[in-house]
């Protein structure tokens, strides 16, 4: 009898223990906030990838050349843009169409003809973009060349893209020597010869009397020993 006691005392130990270790974990498990980093969003919560169209600041007027590297695309079709580039004797490639020559046409024009061609023999209607991604500066970049009184000397590229005035030539080639004379800088283009006072232009602001450098032009700043 007192054994059968025994043994019955120690499963009711046994069994209270079990149900109040159970209670505490289900309690636990209830108490603990939520974890809002491990939350999922809800369907259409996810953010969209989005892939923008490929943007330039050129000049829409711009003529297309070797090596511009363009994206093109038909939008009837489902293919994904198509990275294109002007090879050297000024073409690009279009399937099923072959080679267009674009040199010398603007992003509009170019993609006017690979319609014509696209709807000449395989399309009713083709819807093309085509959009310019990266110009070939070396293709548009020419030289003005410095010399006498400035500090660098020498052939200073510039660019189709981005016209550069006579004062921004000299400034970007560290501007004058000491005995400059800023009031009278020979400018010669071809046959032409012209005196531009750059001092008024820089200590003024007179832009209206700068000048809008092209390529092969050439700077001469001559030497004074009476600064103006």
């Amino acid at each position: 009898m007192p054994d059968r006691f025994v043994c019955f005392f120690i499963a009711a130990v046994l069994i209270f223990a079990a149900h109040s270790t159970g209670f505490g974990q289900a309690g636990a498990l209830r108490a603990q906030p939520a974890d809002p980093s491990m939350s999922q969003p809800a369907m259409g919560q996810y953010p969209m990838m989005q892939t923008e169209r490929p943007t330039t600041l050129v000049d829409p007027s711009r003529k297309l050349q070797q090596g511009d590297q363009l994206s093109f695309k038909i939008e009837q079709d489902r293919d994904p843009l198509v990275p294109l580039v002007v090879s050297r004797t000024g073409e690009v490639y279009i399937d099923p169409v072959g080679g267009v020559r674009v040199a010398g046409l603007t992003v509009s024009q170019a993609a006017g003809e690979i319609r014509r061609l696209l709807e000449k023999d395989y399309y009713y209607t083709a819807t093309v973009r085509l959009d310019l991604t990266q110009i070939n500066q070396t293709a548009t970049m020419g030289y003005v060349y410095l010399s006498g009184q400035v500090e660098r000397v020498g052939g200073v590229p510039i660019f189709a893209e981005r016209p550069m005035k006579l004062s921004e030539v000299i400034l970007n080639a560290g501007g004058f020597k000491r005995y400059a004379d800023d009031r009278k800088v020979q400018v010669t283009r071809g046959k032409e010869h012209f005196v531009v006072d750059v001092k008024e232009i820089l200590a003024h602001g007179r832009s209206d009397l700068d000048v809008v450098l092209q390529e092969g032009d050439r700077v001469f700043v001559p030497e004074t020993f009476m600064k103006k």
